[in-house]
């Protein structure tokens, strides 16, 4: 008896798994129109009707709880796995390629010329999403970055001497700031 039971249990829920939401809809209709047409039949008392409609009123209820749970669990189980694969699927980068450090800001800085004299042949003034900068060309070659605000108004004061001249000029540090002089 047990086992048989056990068989009938197993059956409806592997049928209540299969099922949507719109057919257990359509299943519930159905099964009210039954009952309606077995009251509409049956010369049962009252209070007997009243007591088989609240037991398949808590049969319904049972199984809208149990196919929403399934369901539940089901989305969730899918979700589990799209982020699963989200994370598998990603492909690695490097910082490089998220932060704008390509041609210029691999140059190093003009601040590791302090006290130091050079001779410059050429600037050229560009912008990136971190601010202006300048980068200097010496007369052996080597470039050279900067973005303080005092070496740019310099360098733009020296820019137009540049076109006919190469400048000779010393970095100096004064408090947290470089200029050249």
């Amino acid at each position: 008896m047990v086992s048989k039971v056990k068989k009938v249990r197993d059956e409806c829920v592997k049928d209540l798994k299969r099922i949507s939401g719109y057919e257990l809809m359509m299943r519930a209709v159905k099964f009210s129109n039954d009952v309606k047409k077995l009251i509409d039949n049956t010369n049962l008392p009252p209070a007997v009707i009243v007591g088989v409609l609240q037991s398949q009123i808590y049969n319904v209820q049972r199984t809208v709880e149990f196919i929403s749970e399934l369901e539940v669990m089901e989305l969730l189980k899918r979700r589990k796995e799209v982020m699963n694969k989200m994370v598998v699927n990603k492909k690695e980068i490097k910082i490089e390629e998220i932060i704008e450090l390509g041609n210029d800001f691999s140059k190093p800085l003009i601040s590791e010329l302090e006290g130091k004299e050079i001779v410059i042949t050429n600037v050229r003034f560009d912008s990136s999403k971190y601010g202006e900068y300048a980068v200097i060309t010496t007369d052996d070659g080597k470039q050279y970055r900067t973005s303080g605000m005092v070496l740019l108004k310099q360098l733009r004061e020296l820019q137009k001497y540049l076109e006919k001249y190469k400048v000779r000029a010393k970095v100096k540090k004064i408090k947290n700031y470089y200029i050249l002089e």
